[in-house]
């Protein structure tokens, strides 16, 4: 699931539309500003048959953000712990005016409520396994966007829902999406994505579906649901849900909790069951640390996973 947003809700819209996350950007040329953020973790998960641990980078990220206005441009850059620097996403964007907008490059899909970004998130891991796989990442295309302060709307054009293989002769993608904004404190949203692959890819035809609302109930706390459905054609149908809430017990101290599931279709693929407990403390402005306790209950398995993990997150 990726939301590629700070604040659980409330702020969809900003994600939606500018696409690049709003860090602290430093300032280096009028045209020109920089952010990104640097996240490490220990993690210890214990199966039924076995236990591993780990301490590594999680992710870097680094930002270049340009303002030649009406055109914005951005590319980023990332690396995880295999070493890799990887070109994350590229692209610019045209201002029409009256709230109207065309992207082309490499971008961030529409879906998710959950964050791409790491300093966005509220937990080290995400709400259930299948979302990771219904929830598409980073791909080529275009996009048109619009805008006014209560709903927005979007749809682009791809080479793929669910990869970025930079053509179109062995898949094609379109996603939609309609978010409301009208209440406040409230954030609703709507996504659809469907991707056609020809019979010589070896794919299939995919189907996506996602929804989620977030509400700000007072300045403290947070609530957040969501609901995916992925149906790709003559192999594999399955959903997946999740339910959070997060409290600011003090401005330094927050509280989350999340219960999440799946269910699918597939012959030999369990449905689980997650639930999360995660308290944070902000150390300074940009200065995060978080620790998670996770059960994931397998279903057919008769089996759980047990996920234990402590993470500190640097934002410039």
């Amino acid at each position: 699931m990726i939301r590629n947003i700070f604040k659980p809700s409330g702020v969809a819209i900003i994600a939606l539309l500018l696409t690049a996350p709003a860090f602290a950007e430093i300032q280096v040329h009028p045209n020109l500003a920089v952010d990104g953020y640097v996240a490490a973790s220990y993690q210890y998960s214990s199966k039924d048959y076995y236990e591993t641990d780990k301490y590594d980078l999680d992710r870097a990220r680094l930002n270049f953000n340009m303002n030649f206005s009406p055109v914005t441009g951005h590319f980023g850059f990332v690396a995880e712990s295999d070493g890799d620097v990887t070109l994350l996403d590229a692209y610019a964007t045209y201002d029409a005016g009256n709230g109207l907008s065309f992207t082309a490059g490499k971008f961030l899909t529409y879906f998710g409520y959950e964050a791409y970004d790491i300093p966005a998130m509220n937990y080290i891991t995400y709400g259930n396994y299948l979302n990771g796989t219904f929830i598409s990442g980073y791909h080529s295309g275009i996009k048109m966007d619009y805008a006014t302060d209560a709903f927005s709307a979007g749809i682009a054009v791809l080479d793929s829902v669910f990869g970025n293989d930079g053509e179109l002769d062995g898949t094609k993608g379109f996603e939609a999406q309609l978010t409301y904004t009208g209440v406040k404190g409230l954030t609703l949203f709507a996504g659809f994505g469907y991707e056609t692959a020809q019979k010589s890819s070896g794919l299939n035809d995919m189907f996506i579906a996602n929804l989620w609302v977030g509400y700000d109930v007072t300045e403290q706390l947070n609530l957040g649901a969501e609901f995916s459905y992925c149906d790709e054609k003559d192999i594999n149908k399955g959903c997946a849900w999740m339910v959070t809430a997060k409290y600011a017990i003090t401005p330094k101290f927050s509280l989350a909790g999340r219960i999440g599931g799946d269910v699918n279709d597939e012959d030999g693929v369990s449905d689980t069951l997650r639930a999360t407990i995660c308290p944070s403390y902000k150390l300074s402005d940009n200065f995060l640390i978080r620790a998670e306790l996770s059960q994931t209950d397998i279903e057919d398995l008769d089996a759980a996973d047990l996920f234990i993990g402590a993470q500190m997150v640097f934002t410039f």
